[in-house]
């Protein structure tokens, strides 16, 4: 196994080279979870896995519950397909709920206090889609105190708890609504078997992986693992490459698609994030540049698989650019042809946006 192969074998299973599907919803559901803390970003990151990378299939798909915008895991922001959003919150919660218990405690956010919040969330939002800010206005009318962070964890704990999550875009606008009533058909797993279910896709959709990078996207402890281990079956294979051992599940490599020689990757996105050792993505004397030390993950250029610069988009009057600044090292590697290649993939982001752009390097 070479750092190449392993690359390749990731770019495949992610979807990012000659992908599998043609809607959001069949894309989670493979993918099981994508973070999703940079709505925009992460829309992109659907879309550029998809067959079309279209963005109306996207929020299309959001609008028809089809895919559900919630916190869990790690805990942050994920997209998830509806019918799996259920025991992954089971599953979160039950570890995330303890783990904030002091954080709650601290902003004298006591029982009583998010029982009475979680009553006025769900009588505000029977029936229709609201906005956060709407949401601070009823909560604040009710006398609950919103100042300090208070309203985000209120949220917070009403997506763990299962009552609200994202609704149906307004004026362009993002909305919470009622989880019960985007998705009314329930579906929970015993603790054992969303874990065996959480490492089977795992491996499948990320692999080839090291438990060390399951734990850390999944945030589970060693027992957890333990658990999750047990559900990989004989279709799942390991290799050890550089002392550590890999798994992912046996399929066939497609040897005719070699990795797209250039990809414009969302920020956040789940070829870097879904992995605690990055270097053979990203070189780790150049990891400061595209994570910050606050976790940030930045939209990034890659070359071959590897993350070679990053990018941002930015609108100046009427127009929008992509400023792509390559690491110094890639800087007089980059020649014509794969200028070339660059400009062909910001065609593909522009149509996506619907708007025209031009790519500046810095």
């Amino acid at each position: 196994m070479t750092s190449s192969e392993l690359i390749k074998m990731r770019l495949q299973q992610q979807q990012l080279t000659s992908s599998n599907y043609k809607d959001a919803k069949s894309l989670l559901k493979w993918m099981t979870a994508m973070q999703a803390q940079n709505l925009n970003m992460a829309k992109w990151a659907i879309a550029q896995r998809l067959k079309s990378a279209d963005m109306q299939l996207v929020e299309d798909a959001i609008d028809k519950a089809e895919i559900i915008r919630t916190h869990l895991l790690r805990p942050t922001w994920h997209f998830v397909a509806a019918e799996d959003v259920y025991w992954l919150l089971e599953l979160s919660a039950a570890k995330l709920l303890p783990a904030f218990k002091a954080q709650f405690k601290s902003l004298e956010l006591d029982s009583k206090t998010l029982i009475k919040s979680l009553c006025i969330l769900e009588k505000s939002l029977e029936g229709r889609s609201l906005g956060r800010n709407n949401l601070v206005e009823k909560l604040e009318e009710a006398g609950i105190n919103t100042s300090n962070s208070r309203a985000s964890y209120i949220l917070f704990y009403a997506e763990l708890e299962g009552l609200i999550c994202s609704g149906k875009t307004i004026s362009k606008q993002n909305t919470y609504a009622l989880l019960a009533e985007r998705v009314p058909n329930k579906l929970s797993l015993s603790k054992s078997e969303a874990l065996a279910q959480l490492a089977l896709r795992y491996f499948s959709s990320h692999g080839p992986a090291t438990f060390a990078d399951f734990s850390w996207w999944a945030s589970l402890n060693k027992s957890e693992l333990k658990v999750a281990s047990q559900g990989l079956d004989q279709d799942f294979q390991s290799f050890k490459f550089q002392g550590q051992q890999y798994w992912y599940k046996d399929f066939p490599l497609n040897k005719s698609s070699d990795p797209n020689p250039v990809i414009l990757l969302a920020g956040f996105d789940e070829y870097i994030i879904s992995y605690k050792n990055r270097e053979d993505i990203i070189p780790k004397s150049e990891q400061r540049k595209a994570i910050s030390s606050n976790g940030i993950f930045k939209p990034t250029l890659l070359l071959d698989g590897r993350v070679q610069g990053t990018w941002r988009l930015e609108k100046s009057k009427s127009k929008f650019f992509i400023y792509l600044e390559l690491f110094p090292s890639q800087k007089n590697n980059v020649n014509k042809d794969i200028k070339s290649l660059i400009e062909e993939e910001a065609v593909k982001y522009s149509r996506f946006l619907g708007q025209d752009l031009q790519v500046k390097y810095i």
